[in-house]
């Protein structure tokens, strides 16, 4: 006679489930810095359009003064020539005058060309066609201009240290070290094994053909005992090496903000 048995079997690691549990708090705080990459990709994109956008606005605002001073270089200029080709003064004096006159027109001409450069520029950053007119509404600029509160240095560095991206993301990177340091040691320890079963067996002398299996068992890999203390020394390493450059992102933020407060000031 035909004998059939079935199990179905389900076996759970404790061991397993503790790396996993940190591997996904690694895995949750890689997701946090690839946020805080993207919030620093964002801010230095809306950093260069406002550089460009006042540039522009700077530019446009002087056009008219820089056109009429332009204008009035050149017919100095022409005059001064007409003076030298006449023999109607000294020419070693017209010569002179006519240099400060030409570098005069080249910083006026400097000036158009800053103008055309940050249109193009701002005109690239929003993505609009090559060539694009812009038209900027610069009646209100003096008015949009306004002074920087630096009387309390301490806020705007609080406020510094709670906003950078750069800031967050080593606080995320050690993080990782840390968990990275529970998992081996964790890996160290013996693995619990917890098993349960539904049994099936044709064979009609039994008594029960059918019962349910449950057992516990404790395994230990002797490798991972060997480099484990290797492991987590590398671990605590990079632990304190994420510290040591979140202490040094921290005060690059600190002075950036005092050199920036000094700059306003001066």
């Amino acid at each position: 006679q035909l004998r059939k048995t079935a199990d179905l079997t389900m076996t759970w690691n404790i061991l397993d489930f503790g790396i996993g549990y940190y591997q996904a708090k690694r895995s949750a705080d890689q997701t946090l810095i690839a946020r805080e990459a993207w919030r620093r990709s964002i801010h230095n994109i809306v950093e260069e359009v406002q550089d460009v956008f006042w540039r522009l606005a700077v530019a446009k605002k002087m056009e008219r003064e820089v056109s009429e001073v332009l204008r009035m270089t050149e017919a100095a200029l022409e005059d001064s020539r007409s003076v030298v080709t006449g023999n109607f003064g000294s020419s070693v004096d017209e010569l002179l005058y006519q240099r400060t006159l030409i570098e005069i027109i080249q910083e006026m001409e400097e000036q158009q060309k800053e103008r055309q450069i940050a249109e193009a520029d701002l005109a690239a950053l929003i993505h609009l066609p090559p060539g694009t007119i812009l038209d900027l509404d610069i009646t209100d600029l003096d008015e949009d201009l306004e002074a920087l509160d630096i009387s309390k240095i301490e806020k705007l560095e609080e406020f510094a240290l709670m906003n950078r991206p750069e800031l967050g993301a080593e606080l995320y990177s050690g993080r990782i070290a840390g968990h990275l340091v529970r998992a081996e040691v964790i890996r160290m320890l013996p693995g619990i094994n917890l098993n349960v079963g539904q049994n099936y067996d044709s064979n009609s002398f039994l008594l029960n053909q059918n019962w349910l299996s449950w057992g516990a068992a404790l395994s230990a890999n002797l490798i991972d005992l060997v480099r484990g203390p290797g492991r987590i020394e590398i671990a605590e390493q990079q632990q304190e090496l994420a510290e040591i450059r979140r202490r040094a992102v921290l005060m690059a933020i600190l002075v950036q903000v005092r050199v920036a407060a000094a700059e306003q000031i001066n």
